[in-house]
This record gives C-alpha cells, structure tokens and sequence, in this order.
C-alpha cells in the first residue's frame, strides 16, 4: 500500500546533536521540508542526555510535527 502526502497528518522526529545550536539548525531544515507538506510544528520537547561511557551530555529533541489543513 502506498500512501501520498495527503495521507500524512502527524509525523514525530527525534534528533540529537552536539550542541543547542546543531539541535536547533536540523530541526530548523526539517521544518522547511515539512512545510512543502503543509506541517508545522506543534510540539517540541528538549532533552540533555548523558552518554553512559563517556559521560559527555548531549541536547536531543522529539518534535512533533501536524498537518496545517
């Protein structure tokens, strides 16, 4: 079964990066890929994780996209 566009009402995307600023900039790029498709965001929740072996902590971020029409 193949769906279009039109069928897509919610997406959810999780990324993670090195800093805020990178966190910020992918998120940034999908949202413009996103608005060919008539989505906007509609939630976005930030997280700092904690590699277990090296201890570094990292920003992550679940952005949940919605269908505008």
């Amino acid at each position: 079964m193949i769906l279009g566009a039109d069928a897509l009402k919610d997406k959810v995307s999780f990324f993670e990066a090195a800093s805020f600023k990178e966190l910020e900039r992918k998120i940034d790029e999908q949202v413009q890929l996103h608005a060919d498709l008539q989505m906007e965001i509609h939630h976005v929740q930030y997280e700092l994780v904690s590699h277990p072996e090296t201890g570094k902590t990292f920003p992550t971020a679940l952005v949940h996209f919605k269908r505008t029409s």
